[in-house]
């Protein structure tokens, strides 16, 4: 059994510690080896030193040389007490059998839901009125709750739910209901900056068909092909292209950052409302709620400082072979999202065409003429 040791509970956004987190303020059982691997329900008095260990990064008090003892209640009613170092950490890298996927997408669900219901409760409404804005305008929701959007969706992670119908008694019925019951897509990024989240989103044909079939993604396909088409993407190479430098780039920016149904204007699974990164709170703003967390970007918006500016990027991948290259793995990214070795840059005309570009070689300050 992989036990739930010190260092990994600052791992991937703090991944581990905030859901054992969720666990003991939701009263959920967890997975112990006290002897022999029992169910224990974590005493809630806990909540907060945890809360706070995540806050700073530091975890001595459950992890020192005399470590505090964590205790709680097994099934069947008696106390225990246990090292957090006790805990099974693989109860947390596994889908619950017939639920959604436990994960940060879910942590953030469960979070915003306690808040929806504290400011239920303190407004004495039944219903919360949440702000956001699509392609500059106003939408004003009125929600009940929130759920995770289907897995199968790119770029939805978390939807808002209207006000139940009087023949629904739940929110997993009402994740089954008719869209129209849904409201307010959130596109959800962990950590705090862009080097803690791989990328918006790819552009193949099968998974982004309306990304793929722009000029922008043939320009660097073709671009690509001149430098790389015959060996492949060469290793420790990761070859960028800044979409701002063509309208058409600017226009898959938008659609990879939102949704490829950006440019339908309707709040969607596929036209978010909002890009939150970092752990989601909802504050107050005026009559209404808003959503906010450590970075935000509202539809329509596009990043243009130098780390956040949105752009393709070809990866070397010995076992991918993405747009028709070798060893090479396409994805849209901000730019500051990784280490860049080669550039295509614009040095002529319009940017619309291959001859418009040179390959710049990042490392050498120079430019590469050939593979």
């Amino acid at each position: 059994m992989a036990k739930l040791e010190k260092a990994e509970m600052s791992k991937h956004g703090f991944k581990y510690a905030k859901m054992l987190l969720e666990a003991i303020e939701s009263k959920k059982k967890v997975k112990v080896t006290i002897g022999t691997l029992q169910e224990v329900v974590i005493d809630p008095i806990f909540a907060k030193p945890l809360s706070e260990c995540i806050k700073r990064n530091n975890f001595e008090v459950f992890y020192g040389r005399t470590p505090t003892l964590v205790y709680g209640k097994k099934v069947g009613g008696s106390k225990v007490e246990f090292k957090m170092k006790e805990i099974d950490k693989g109860q947390f890298s596994k889908a619950p059998v017939g639920g959604a996927g436990v994960g940060d997408e879910l942590i953030q669900v469960n979070s915003i839901n306690r808040q929806l219901e504290e400011i239920k409760k303190r407004d004495k409404t039944t219903t919360v009125k949440i702000r956001t804005w699509v392609n500059g305008k106003a939408v004003i929701d009125e929600v009940v709750g929130a759920i995770q959007t289907r897995s199968n969706c790119p770029k939805s992670d978390i939807h808002f739910l209207h006000p139940y119908d009087p023949d629904r008694e739940s929110l997993d019925t009402l994740a089954k209901a008719k869209s129209d019951t849904c409201c307010c897509f959130v596109s959800y990024k962990k950590g705090r900056s862009v080097k803690d989240f791989q990328g918006w989103g790819g552009a193949s044909e099968t998974r982004e068909k309306e990304i793929f079939q722009q000029s922008a993604t043939k320009l660097f396909t073709d671009l690509l092909r001149k430098y790389f088409g015959n060996g492949g993407l060469p290793r420790a190479t990761t070859v960028m292209f800044d979409l701002n430098q063509t309208n058409n780039g600017k226009k898959v920016a938008l659609m990879s950052i939102y949704g490829n149904q950006f440019f339908n204007h309707k709040a969607s699974d596929q036209n978010v409302n909002i890009v939150l990164q970092g752990d989601i709170k909802i504050v107050k703003s005026g009559q209404y709620y808003e959503l906010t967390a450590v970075n935000v970007h509202h539809n329509g918006e596009l990043p243009t400082s130098e780390t956040d500016r949105t752009v393709f990027l070809a990866i070397h991948k010995p076992d991918r072979s993405n747009l028709g290259i070798k060893a090479c793995r396409v994805n849209i990214s901000p730019k500051g999202a990784r280490r860049i070795t080669h550039e295509f840059q614009k040095v002529r005309g319009d940017g619309s065409k291959v001859e418009d570009y040179i390959l710049w070689n990042l490392v050498t300050n120079k430019e590469e003429i050939s593979f």
